[in-house]
């Protein structure tokens, strides 16, 4: 019932890889919105065009085939870019009417 303990380098190593395994995963949950980039805009400008009070805009932009096969970190980091994609949409519109009036 004599059982080794891990020695502090064998625990040291696998904290490393654990370390190395998450840094690889953040970095893939980079790629969906960059591959679909311009296909969002115009998906959000639409929706924006369309109507701009729209209820839960974001929930309509989400491509479910990305998105289901995204685990969580990639998830969180795929919502966070649509919102930021969508913001940007709808300010740049907004921005653009009230210079129209403007003029």
């Amino acid at each position: 019932m004599n059982k080794e303990k891990p020695s502090l380098k064998f625990l040291a190593r696998m904290a490393k890889k654990r370390m190395r395994y998450i840094e690889m995963m953040q970095e893939k949950a980079l790629t969906p919105i960059d591959r679909q980039f311009e296909a969002l805009k115009d998906k959000a400008r639409k929706l924006i065009e369309a109507d701009r009070d729209t209820t839960a805009p974001i929930k309509k932009l989400i491509d479910y085939e990305v998105y289901d096969k995204l685990n969580q970190i990639q998830r969180d980091k795929y919502i966070l870019d649509l919102i930021e994609v969508y913001t940007k949409m709808k300010s740049q519109i907004e921005k653009r009417e009230a210079e129209r009036e403007l003029a």
